[in-house]
């Protein structure tokens, strides 16, 4: 894993104070208009910014997760992993004969959520 230097460190601090008060804007924007699509505009700053948060704990390019086996717990986060696979695979074949912009947003919400399972099963393996 390759590790932040403090050029790095400082200029994603910078990006994250960006991310941080682009989601105050359009929260306060979301509060007036209670549009949708804001909504799903605050969830996506929300990821941005634990994922760049992630990278300054770690000080590094993607984070390393220190291992506590649980066999329990491994196979009960593999199983949700699983799961959301098969969901964001068959959703990904309903979208080819049905266009939903909707369907896309989730589709990108799975696959981070696939990303971010995998990640919790490898700490339990």
């Amino acid at each position: 894993m390759a590790q932040l230097n403090e050029t790095e460190k400082q200029r994603t601090q910078e990006l994250l104070g960006e991310a941080r008060r682009l989601e105050a804007g359009v929260k306060t924007l979301f509060d007036k208009t209670r549009y949708e699509d804001l909504e799903h505009a605050l969830l996506a700053l929300r990821v941005v910014q634990h994922a760049m948060e992630e990278v300054l704990e770690h000080t590094g390019l993607g984070g390393k997760i220190s291992h506590k086996p649980d066999p329990a717990a491994h196979k009960k986060v593999t199983a949700w992993r699983d799961t959301v696979k098969r969901v964001r695979e068959e959703s990904a074949a309903f979208l080819k004969a049905h266009a939903s912009e909707d369907l896309e947003n989730a589709l990108r919400g799975l696959e981070i959520a696939e990303g971010s399972l995998h990640e919790v099963a490898e700490h339990y393996e």
